[in-house]
């Protein structure tokens, strides 16, 4: 996705989503004087569509060897799975009590498996 940016008069903002849909920004004080809704909850916009089927991957690992869900090493384990891209900035940086929570949970038995995306799924 490319987003065009353009800071108004006003103070919002002009986007323009891969040149062809436009959306305005506001502050949110704006946004509650003006009435508009409360943004959607970020944490609801993936799902799945069956929560007690298992997640289901396969992916090639740092040696191009494929590394699937189904695996023996991941067999009667609890397996994280965290898929980020490769442009952004990486999750060591943002994130270090994440790490240091799959550090704690490797030592009991756990495993976790990070995919880094060389190309946006669309």
């Amino acid at each position: 996705m490319v987003m065009e940016v353009a800071l108004q008069k006003d103070g919002t903002l002009q986007l323009l989503e891969n040149g062809k849909t436009q959306r305005t920004a506001v502050r949110s004080d704006v946004a509650h004087a003006k009435g508009l809704a409360e943004p959607t909850d970020p944490l609801k916009h993936t799902s799945v569509k069956d929560p007690t089927e298992p997640f289901q991957f396969r992916f090639p690992d740092l040696n191009g060897n494929p590394v699937s869900n189904t695996d023996a090493k991941f067999r009667g384990k609890v397996v994280l799975v965290n898929i980020m891209e490769a442009g952004a900035r990486t999750a060591t940086t943002r994130r270090p009590s994440w790490w240091s929570f799959i550090r704690s949970i490797t030592t009991k038995g756990w495993r976790s498996w990070h995919c880094l995306l060389r190309k946006r799924i669309s």
